[in-house]
């Protein structure tokens, strides 16, 4: 049976962005325009790593100052979640607008490269500093997955040919380090950066390729992205963000207990179970303040959108459907205004910063709860 207030809820957002013609703000262009203000006056070098923690705080006028713009994992998570609700409602309104952005998503491309790779449409980052559209596993992975659940799902073949280039440009243009057994990905051209949930995304996305492609090569390199992740798992269970990172954080570890759902299912590989098990029951057990996804294992607040997002995926993606429904009664009632968005970040003070941004909130949570819907239904 689906749950027809969450329902309600994500026909909501599917108008809020029809409305606002699929383009938002993102917090990441306070961050370009902190660069800018350094660039003018270096002496101001450590600005942006002193406002991070304060972005709670930023008033809402502040972020709307922004232009409006189109983020391409927006776009992408937006025909993944339009694919589903159609999925669930037989409502051909959620098929109608998807050849347009597959058109949009088509034109955001790096256009530098031979096959079809995306980055983030604004300057971010310091050392290095990645200029805009800047292609990146992290997102090129989740956009991957997105078009082909759309073919999955619509079967428009529009959406799958844009699913094999963008595989074809991890495949082709895409620096991999191979070890022992082991291969990662470099997260961007620009270093030479091993981050776990891009790998794990990656190996997902080519186990799932296999199965069109019918090439060994991707099994095969599937395999060793993925036991190169579970080797860097710690033995309380969490990972690093990266290999030269020491942070740990809920959204990306929901990003790898995802992925490694997703593997599990396909492979059935039981290395894959337990290191799934592991991570789970420390994902619960530190990254949790009752059903509050924490910021990370010593803080829960700001409590963040796209942790809230990302951990009703995650949870749904393993089947604990009672652990994400309670995740989304919290984000219902302490982070959301009753109709169409959802509000940025939550302070211990209950301060709520309501900016609505459409990639970090606003798209996520529609995937979310059509990902929720699905499951449940």
């Amino acid at each position: 049976m689906v749950d027809h207030n969450i329902l309600s809820v994500t026909q909501n957002l599917h108008t809020w962005f029809r409305y606002h013609e699929y383009r938002g703000i993102d917090p990441y262009q306070i961050d370009e325009k902190a660069f800018g203000i350094i660039k003018k006056f270096p002496i101001m070098a450590n600005l942006r790593s002193i406002l991070k923690p304060f972005h709670s705080l930023i008033p809402k006028s502040a972020f709307q100052t922004m232009r409006p713009i189109y983020h391409p994992k927006a776009i992408a998570l937006i025909i993944s979640a339009n694919a589903r609700l159609y999925q669930i409602t037989k409502d051909e309104t959620f098929l109608d607008e998807i050849g347009n952005l597959l058109n949009i998503l088509f034109t955001l491309r790096n256009k530098e490269y031979k096959n079809i790779c995306w980055g983030h449409p604004f300057e971010w980052g310091r050392d290095p500093r990645y200029p805009v559209n800047s292609p990146l596993v992290c997102v090129q992975a989740p956009i991957a997955h997105c078009l082909l659940d759309c073919y999955e799902i619509t079967k428009n073949q529009y959406s799958f040919e844009l699913f094999k280039n963008s595989v074809q440009y991890l495949l082709e243009e895409t620096q991999i380090d191979f070890f022992d057994g082991y291969a990662s990905f470099h997260n961007s051209p620009l270093e030479r950066q091993y981050v776990h949930n891009s790998n794990i995304m990656a190996a997902s996305l080519l186990y799932r390729s296999q199965i069109y492609f019918r090439e060994e090569r991707l099994k095969q390199l599937a395999d060793q992205l993925t036991h190169y992740t579970l080797a860097a798992q710690n033995s309380d269970g969490s990972w690093k963000y990266a290999d030269t990172s020491a942070t740990i954080d809920n959204r990306h570890t929901g990003f790898v207990l995802s992925s490694l759902a997703q593997i599990f299912q396909l492979t059935g590989d039981v290395d894959v179970k337990e290191s799934l098990t592991d991570g789970l029951n420390y994902y619960k057990n530190n990254l949790f303040e009752d059903y509050i996804p924490k910021w990370a294992p010593d803080q829960t607040y700001p409590v963040d959108i796209h942790d809230v997002a990302q951990s009703i995926i995650t949870f749904t993606d393993v089947g604990d459907m009672t652990f994400a429904r309670k995740i989304i009664d919290f984000s219902l009632t302490q982070m959301f205004n009753g109709k169409d968005e959802f509000y940025y970040k939550l302070s211990r003070s209950g301060k709520v910063n309501k900016t609505a941004f459409i990639r970090w909130g606003q798209a996520w949570m529609f995937i979310a709860l059509s990902k929720y819907l699905e499951k449940r239904d």
